[in-house]
């Protein structure tokens, strides 16, 4: 590899490093703890109904609105959090596309000439078509990982079609709603049936 692909690939990957931890510090992490934040808004809920109301039918009824109203407020955040998951997904993968191509295009122009990133109307290549013309000069540019990306991007942006064949195929762990793995907060046993983000 030349210091301009060793340095063009350090800085994409810092860009792409960058951008996963800000997504998951910023937007993603502060869901961790739904379940227990709604737990403490309802034991503050629960408090109040108990020194501000005596009838025991008014408060039975309070009570009842509190347990829903906590129960939805975890259900929609856990909804929320799949959203921002999903765009995660796409954000990063459009990024990595970007910076590909960027890439794809000036290692072409160094190793075989202006030309080679253009099509035969005088247009630049897309990001496959750089990576067809790369590998046509011998170098392998495909990865599982980098593909498996593009797959879960487009599943979530137009739903049924090749991508999420593929990534059915490949991948079937994405297409479990993780409620079901256990993985909310809210519902630890996984017994939830809610819809999976992917679910066929």
């Amino acid at each position: 590899m030349l210091a301009f692909e060793r340095l063009q690939v350090g800085e994409n990957l810092h860009h792409l490093r960058h951008f996963h931890d800000m997504m998951s510090e910023r937007v993603i992490r502060p869901f961790d703890h739904i379940g227990g934040e709604a737990k403490r808004m309802e034991e503050e809920a629960l408090e109040r109904i108990n020194s501000t109301i005596d009838a025991i039918d008014y408060k039975h009824d309070a009570v009842n609105d509190v347990l829903t109203w906590a129960n939805d407020h975890v259900e929609t955040m856990w909804c929320v959090r799949q959203v921002a998951l999903n765009l995660f997904a796409v954000g990063l993968c459009h990024l990595l596309e970007q910076q590909q191509s960027a890439f794809f295009q000036e290692l072409l122009k160094r190793r075989v000439g202006e030309e080679a990133i253009l099509n035969r109307k005088g247009k630049p290549l897309d990001a496959r078509g750089l990576q067809d013309r790369l590998e046509k000069i011998g170098l392998k540019v495909r990865c599982r990982t980098v593909n498996e990306l593009r797959w879960t991007a487009n599943t979530i942006k137009h739903g049924k079609g090749k991508s999420k064949k593929r990534l059915l195929a490949c991948r079937p762990d994405l297409f479990v709603n993780p409620d079901w793995k256990g993985a909310n907060p809210s519902d630890p046993d996984g017994e939830s049936a809610w819809r999976g983000p992917f679910e066929p």
